[in-house]
């Protein structure tokens, strides 16, 4: 259940903070896990850019900012930029403690270390999809620390309403899971 400040309006202001979407973690974190966490990229770009209707910061641009993400180092520095930022507009210390950057960097950077090794040497399927859950967990808790920090502020913030399209998307990305599954399954082990 939602805090009584979620859709209420800004007082005091000429314009609505319509950017500010609490987001359920667990449907953000399911859509990572069956999109084999393409949906990340997703998010990091769309929170950015709610980050940017927030702080006024023209300089903030969503698109490269998520395509970093794939820059070696590089993108390790951004991620801990996105995680700092949602700290950053927090207004009451609980959402601010909700995140720690540098904790949430380090799990980034490990998640991203095993979904990495998982391509480049073969493992077991368990691993991959091990990898895949982690990056999901990361990224929901996350949007819980964003959905801390939309409702500190004042003026609230609005609820997200889920699209056909997640769902489908949910549906699509679980099935190629279990038929990855059934097909591991039945392949015969090699000595």
């Amino acid at each position: 259940m939602l805090p009584s400040n979620v859709d209420q309006p800004l007082e005091g202001s000429r314009r609505e903070p319509t950017w500010r979407v609490v987001q359920s973690p667990l449907l953000v974190a399911a859509l990572v896990f069956a999109t084999f966490d393409l949906y990340a990229f997703w998010w990091l770009g769309r929170t950015w850019w709610q980050i940017k209707q927030e702080d006024g910061d023209k300089g903030k641009r969503p698109v490269w900012h998520a395509l970093a993400m794939v820059v070696p180092i590089y993108g390790y520095l951004r991620f801990y930029a996105h995680m700092r930022a949602i700290v950053t507009i927090a207004a009451s210390s609980e959402a601010r403690a909700a995140l720690n950057p540098g904790a949430l960097t380090i799990a980034w950077i490990v998640v991203n270390v095993l979904a990495s090794t998982t391509s480049l040497v073969p493992s077991p399927l368990w691993v991959s999809i091990l990898a895949s859950a982690l990056g999901a967990a990361l990224i929901g808790y996350a949007q819980s620390g964003l959905n801390a920090a939309w409702l500190s502020l004042p003026g609230g913030a609005r609820r997200a309403r889920s699209h056909p399209v997640e769902w489908l998307v949910l549906v699509l990305g679980l099935s190629i899971y279990v038929s990855a599954a059934i097909v591991a399954s039945l392949e015969p082990e090699t000595p």
